[in-house]
């Protein structure tokens, strides 16, 4: 009931979708993803399997799920977003560097909180390692150093 489903949706199956989910057009979705209610997915969208979506979440465009991440109620996911395997997502931050590379940060069962920034997900003593070895000295490294104490202090590690 009050489920909108766009044209070009790819769904596996086991995907279950509750009251008054909207999903547009270009979503890809796994199988046995449950989606809670009133929740919305914008274009571009790709779920893996086996993630857990709760009430009252909304996901941006151009965003990747990876298997087993399971999203807290409520959370808003920005455009662009990639969250790693087995993470769990809660706090819903997330930074555009000045060169729109993004960076964000979730829970990791193994690894506590993790940074994600692009293809990479990192420990906060591994994302500081990487951007003080490979741009030391640079605005750019600068500016990412910045941005992962900021992720980090944002939720409290």
């Amino acid at each position: 009931r009050g489920v909108t489903i766009a044209a070009g949706v790819w769904i596996a199956g086991g995907v279950t979708i509750a009251e008054g989910v909207w999903i547009a057009a270009g979503v890809r979705i796994a199988e046995a993803v449950p989606i809670a209610e009133v929740v919305t997915i914008a274009a571009g969208v790709w779920i893996a399997k086996d993630v857990r979506i709760a009430k009252g979440v909304r996901i941006a465009e151009d965003v990747t799920i990876a298997k087993g991440v399971r999203i807290a109620e409520g959370v808003r996911i920005a455009k662009g977003v990639m969250i790693a395997e087995g993470c769990v997502y809660s706090s819903g931050l997330a930074v555009h560097r000045s060169d729109g590379h993004m960076f964000t940060i979730a829970a990791h069962p193994k690894d506590g909180w993790v940074l994600m920034a692009g293809c990479h997900r990192f420990t906060q003593e591994e994302a500081v390692k990487h951007w003080t070895t490979t741009r030391v000295g640079t605005p750019l490294g600068t500016e990412s150093l910045a941005i992962v104490a900021y992720l980090f202090k944002g939720v409290g590690a």
